[in-house]
């Protein structure tokens, strides 16, 4: 499972992404994990890890254009979508984006 969310709230991202790991998920965020660059290397290790999900969590917290670009990665690819939170884009009201309130409905 790949975690999304701005980067402004990454310290609720990664302790969604330590929930998901004691209910036996594995998550593939290194962006949780690493202290990153903003440069060429942490977007293709952005984009290798949603690569490498099942799913992508997106955790709709605030406004953010990283977690909409691995977004429409995810849709290219076929991944599945799980929508964390409102609806506030076109491409939430896909067929193939689930949408829940909170985390613990997973």
């Amino acid at each position: 499972m790949y975690v999304a969310g701005p980067y402004t709230r990454r310290e609720e991202c990664i302790s969604v992404m330590h929930w998901l790991e004691s209910q036996g998920h594995h998550v593939t965020s290194r962006w949780l994990r690493e202290e990153m660059q903003i440069d060429h290397a942490a977007a293709q290790t952005d984009l290798d890890d949603v690569a490498a999900a099942d799913v992508l969590l997106l955790l709709n917290l605030e406004k953010s254009e990283g977690k909409s670009v691995e977004l429409g990665y995810a849709l290219a690819l076929g991944k599945q979508i799980v929508l964390v939170g409102a609806r506030t884009n076109v491409f939430h009201h896909l067929d193939c984006v689930r949408v829940v309130e909170r985390v613990e409905e997973l």
